[in-house]
């Protein structure tokens, strides 16, 4: 009995090494594929963060990032904000300092700006956005669901949140078989993975309850 709870006490203690070795083989895949259909996506991608210096950003903005997004990050820091190339759903993907930066000014409108509750939690994150306002979020807390770290679209015009993905890396297998079946002559300058998600049918709009995706 002993040699099995110290089995399960070791297994459970390893978990999140395992999280963070599968996202990493899925970058690393991910990024093969980019090279080969997407060198304009590659080109764009900034050098990758040290884990010290995600452990600065995390103390300088008071919180604790999951583990996938770490992964994300120690494999590029997000894509140069000067341009604006598409990484998926017509998003561009954010460094993390320019991300914390529009998390911390978003949080700072609540109640001023944003008037109606869950427009904007403080548990979100963008991590991939527009450039015109709407975002990919990480949600730290699972808002009305419970799910942590879910992932879901939050617009700037449009109390519609829809869920996207339960969690980074169902979206980065998603993208990982849009880049792996789909020509290039397939694509189009969007790059939207919807239909390679697991179908969740969950969304909310601000201030209500999760409910049927319509």
């Amino acid at each position: 009995m002993k040699k099995l709870l110290a089995f399960l006490t070791a297994l459970l203690s390893a978990s999140p090494t395992l999280a963070q070795n599968t996202a990493s083989d899925q970058l690393s895949e991910l990024r093969g594929l980019l090279e080969i259909k997407r060198p304009e996506v590659i080109a764009s991608l900034r050098p990758p963060l040290s884990i010290d210096q995600i452990a600065s950003l995390e103390d300088e903005y008071q919180l604790v990032l999951p583990d996938a997004v770490k992964t994300l990050y120690l494999w590029h820091d997000g894509q140069d904000p000067s341009g604006f190339t598409t990484f998926v759903n017509n998003m561009a993907f954010q460094p993390l300092s320019e991300a914390l930066r529009a998390k911390a000014e978003l949080d700072g409108m609540i109640g001023y700006d944003f008037d109606l509750e869950n427009w904007w939690h403080p548990a979100w994150l963008p991590l991939f956005h527009s450039g015109g306002g709407d975002y990919i979020v990480v949600d730290l807390v699972g808002i009305h669901t419970g799910n942590r770290n879910q992932l879901l679209k939050v617009y700037h015009d449009w109390a519609y949140r829809p869920i996207v993905a339960e969690d980074l890396q169902t979206f980065l297998d998603a993208a990982l078989v849009y880049y792996g079946t789909k020509s290039i002559e397939e694509m189009d300058e969007f790059h939207i993975i919807d239909e390679f998600l697991p179908p969740l049918e969950q969304s909310f709009n601000a201030s209500g309850m999760v409910k049927p995706l319509k």
